[in-house]
């Protein structure tokens, strides 16, 4: 069995906080990449993508290299993580890749209250819209990562975790 379990999706679909509860009902580590690429630069993302998304995506990279043998992590990935094809790679390797699935009105719901500079991905006239455009684009790769599917509407934390743990019988 692989000794991670890595955290999918889109931006807004609670990969931190489900990651973190996770890792604490399973007795295991909890690494968020985003914050060690924070933590690393000194700077938000929000601010990082403003520099680039190329130089956020070469960092990210760096970070997901740097967890090829880290073991019993519940590891919460960026949004767009899905979308460099060797991190997906590194994380089937090490992990079991779960992708936690919402619906756009979802996404937006929880997107929206963090505020536009936090996610200037969907700093657009129509987030709506973006975010469909974006989940269209993005949906063969979900495909053919993900070893699990959770589908987060109106589900509690709580219920998402056990729901996982329920999978991956432990």
């Amino acid at each position: 069995m692989k000794e991670n379990i890595a955290l999918i999706g889109f931006m807004g679909t609670g990969k931190t906080s489900i990651g973190r509860r996770l890792a604490d009902k399973m007795t295991r580590y909890f690494i968020d990449v985003d914050d060690l690429i924070e933590k690393q630069i000194g700077k938000p993302i929000s601010k990082i993508f403003k520099e680039g998304e190329l130089k956020f995506r070469t960092l990210e990279r760096e970070k997901i290299k740097s967890l090829r043998n880290k073991k019993n992590c519940v590891i919460s990935c960026g949004g767009g993580i899905i979308l460099d094809k060797e991190n997906m790679e590194i994380l089937q390797q090490i992990s079991i890749i779960i992708l936690l699935e919402a619906s756009k009105e979802t996404i937006l719901k929880h997107t929206i209250s963090d505020g536009k500079e936090k996610r200037p991905l969907l700093n657009k006239e129509d987030p709506l819209n973006e975010i469909e455009n974006m989940l269209r684009i993005r949906k063969s790769l979900y495909d053919k990562f993900a070893s699990f599917r959770i589908i987060i509407d109106h589900k509690s934390i709580d219920e998402i975790v056990n729901e996982i743990i329920g999978i991956l019988g432990n």
